[in-house]
């Protein structure tokens, strides 16, 4: 049976219910944790970021689904409200802009030097070209960090006015969130595989990474960045859940069972036919 005919409606009941959420999302990462320290290498690498990916969806969706049951942000818990939505969030932006950052940094150093990084295995990858890869991810990571920082400028709410056509109209939520949570999903399952493999490897033993240490240390901050960038998502959300609110039954109109489970029907199907 495919895949996503046995997640979808677990998954739907879940966007519905808060506290199925958690439990399932408790599920999920309890299940990575249980395969990661004791049975990883009976398991494929994907599986199990995938059930991380998932439990931290469902439980994000809790502290989502949660707030719901107030018809205005004034009525949530009060570190969910704007105002302190806008401090602590700008706080997670910043973290979650400066693990990325790091990780560029040592990658774009490599082109001249080898910092933290064995010489030798250097000036190999400078004569092949296997340090390339290196320069595109840490393209990537920058690109990350600059958006990060609009999660609480106000670029981030209303393109600048230089944007041909575009400038001066709202960011919709729905822009910022979604690739703000996937590469949150991304990294974070991403960061403690790393961790689990620097391990496996001894680079934790004393000594391992006198050499080293700039080629998989910044990727031992991915869970930080992760988690970080999770927060400052959220903070985002609910710093503009007003505009949200504003549109009263048509927005809770849109979280029905049905309607939740065809999204995530159609999602895992792609999923699944992509890992097929």
């Amino acid at each position: 049976m495919p895949v996503h005919r046995i997640l979808a409606p677990l998954v739907a009941a879940s966007a519905v219910r808060p506290g199925v959420f958690c439990i399932v999302g408790g599920l999920l990462l309890g299940a990575y944790l249980l395969l990661a320290t004791g049975f990883a290498q009976m398991c494929a690498a994907n599986a199990l970021q995938i059930l991380t990916a998932l439990g931290v969806v469902l439980w994000a969706g809790a502290v989502v689904a949660y707030p719901r049951a107030t018809t205005e942000p004034s009525g949530a818990p009060s570190w969910m409200r704007p105002e302190a939505a806008a401090r602590w969030g700008r706080v997670a932006s910043i973290v979650a802009a400066a693990v990325p950052t790091t990780y560029a940094l040592t990658r774009y150093s490599w082109a001249f030097y080898p910092l933290g990084f064995d010489r030798q295995t250097w000036e190999e990858g400078l004569a092949d070209g296997s340090l390339l890869p290196g320069f595109w991810l840490g393209t990537f990571a920058l690109v990350c960090a600059v958006l990060t920082l609009g999660l609480f400028q106000r670029w981030g709410e209303v393109l600048p006015q230089w944007i041909p056509r575009l400038g001066g109209r709202r960011v919709p939520v729905a822009t910022a969130v979604v690739p703000a949570s996937f590469v949150a999903m991304i990294v974070f399952p991403a960061g403690i595989s790393m961790i689990v493999r620097s391990a496996a490897q001894g680079f934790f033993l004393p000594g391992a990474l006198s050499e080293n240490w700039g080629a998989v240390g910044p990727t031992w901050l991915w869970p930080l960045w992760g988690l970080a960038l999770g927060a400052a998502t959220l903070g985002y959300y609910l710093r503009r859940r007003g505009e949200l609110c504003d549109r009263g039954t048509t927005a809770r109109a849109s979280l029905t069972p049905g309607a939740a489970l065809r999204t995530v029907r159609s999602a895992l199907r792609l999923t699944s036919r992509r890992f097929s």
